[in-house]
């Protein structure tokens, strides 16, 4: 047994050895680790080491915005390093810099020539977050960061913006940070209250979803109505008479929102099995179908 318990140690102590040998040697680890001479006396010792960086997945630049750190985005920016350029992630700088509500990285960009309304991009690996068409509006509204969103907002950003699934401002507010003052900020400016994702989840929604009931009671009082349905959502009335397969509802049908304990999308309502003792009727309207 204590045979056993050394060999694991020796393992978990060789792994961890290695790791620390990489991380000397790794541009991107140098940069989180927020040491500005050790990542200049990196790149002059390995000045392929900033080109290895850029084919990861978190990119050098956005490493260092994510740590706030002026002077290694300084020292990248020397080196010749896209400011506006995009990682794995999907994400440029200006996006991390307002996720994080690095002030002075957003008006640095922003002063570079970075595009206000910059969107992200799809992530090209499956194991990070993707958030295509987000702006970094979108990014200071989902952290909470009420200083970045005053200083994109200043530069001309658009408060309106959706990316590519419908998700506006209040909703990345009411899905995640959860902040009274962003979504006042954003209600101020005339955000749209009970605007639809792509799942046809207003805000209100999301916020009582994540029992967010200071945000709730802030946008019931700018005119949220509680009693909003989304695309997707159909009267009770529906609901009972799809799961009892006697009758088949239209409104239903046509769209394919048939709702059913055993409910099984891209089957029609002729090749669902009926309830024992039961004989499934074909409806009286007429519509094309198997049989």
């Amino acid at each position: 047994m204590y045979l056993v318990a050394a060999v694991v140690g020796l393992v978990v102590l060789s792994l961890l050895v290695r790791r620390v040998l990489r991380s000397r040697g790794d541009l991107v680890a140098a940069i989180r680790q927020g040491n500005a001479a050790r990542v200049e006396a990196l790149l002059r010792r390995k000045p392929e080491a900033l080109t290895a960086a850029r084919e990861s997945v978190r990119g050098p630049l956005q490493a260092a915005a994510s740590q706030g750190s002026r002077d290694i985005v300084e020292l990248l920016l020397a080196r010749g390093v896209d400011p506006a350029g995009v990682d794995g992630w999907g994400q440029s700088a200006l996006h991390v810099a307002a996720l994080h509500g690095h002030t002075e990285l957003v008006r640095r960009f922003l002063e570079l020539g970075v595009d206000v309304n910059q969107r992200a991009r799809r992530a090209t690996s499956d194991k990070v977050p993707a958030r295509p068409g987000a702006t970094g509006l979108h990014f200071a509204c989902g952290a909470g960061q009420l200083a970045a969103l005053e200083v994109l907002l200043e530069k001309g950003a658009a408060w309106d913006a959706v990316d590519e699934r419908d998700l506006t401002g209040l909703h990345e507010v009411a899905a995640r940070s959860g902040s009274v003052e962003v979504a006042r900020r954003l209600l101020e400016l005339g955000c749209a209250v009970d605007a639809l994702d792509c799942l046809g989840q207003t805000p209100l929604m999301l916020a009582l979803a994540y029992k967010r009931t200071a945000l709730a009671s802030l946008l019931v009082a700018h005119g949220a109505s509680p009693h909003a349905r989304g695309r997707w959502s159909s009267p009770r009335c529906t609901w009972r008479r799809c799961a009892a397969w006697r009758t088949w509802c239209p409104r239903c049908w046509p769209r394919g929102r048939i709702r059913s304990p055993r409910m099984t999308w891209g089957r029609s309502p002729w090749t669902w099995p009926a309830p024992r003792g039961t004989r499934p009727s074909r409806p009286s309207w007429r519509r094309r179908g198997p049989g």
